[in-house]
């Protein structure tokens, strides 16, 4: 399992160790309880213009390793075009109220759980704990120093039993 907070700005490489770019989006498609990653969105100096191109998942060997690879030579990427109805978690989710139907109130989607599963990436889960916030101050979930517990982590625990 991943965060998409720490996917993005990762570094991407081809089959061969060059450097493609750095991820910015992840795309994915809504027709399944657990939605389906479809493409990756990398922004890349190396191609003039938008500097965007979109990747299709059947390119990318595993998103949960240190390090981004794709299957393929960046001479040989394959171009995605998204459909109306798949997602771009960044835009669309990251940092946005949704709806909780379960708990009949709007919470703010502050990070998205991912897993590779089978060859394949899910979204398999929303966090709405206050413990993401900590994260731009260089800490982590799970360790007690500066890289390490949020010191706020009470919040997430207390909140929890309360809601």
């Amino acid at each position: 399992m991943i965060f998409l907070s720490a996917l993005l700005r990762k570094h991407i490489y081809d089959i061969e160790g060059h450097k493609v770019g750095v991820l910015r989006d992840v795309c994915v498609s809504l027709y399944e309880t657990f939605p389906t990653v479809t493409a990756l969105v990398i922004t890349t100096s190396t191609l003039p213009g938008n500097n965007d191109i979109v990747v299709p998942w059947s390119q990318v060997d595993n998103i949960e390793e240190p390090k981004i690879y794709l299957n393929v030579k960046q001479e040989r990427l394959a171009s995605y075009e998204p459909h109306a109805d798949e997602l771009l978690l960044k835009r669309d989710l990251l940092d946005k109220q949704i709806v909780d139907t379960q708990g009949f109130r709007v919470v703010k989607v502050n990070d998205l759980k991912l897993a590779q599963i089978k060859g394949t990436a899910r979204l398999i889960g929303v966090d709405i704990s206050e413990v993401v916030y900590c994260g731009a101050w260089g800490y982590s979930r799970h360790s007690n120093s500066r890289v390490g517990q949020c010191p706020f982590s009470f919040l997430s625990e207390s909140l929890h039993g309360i809601m």
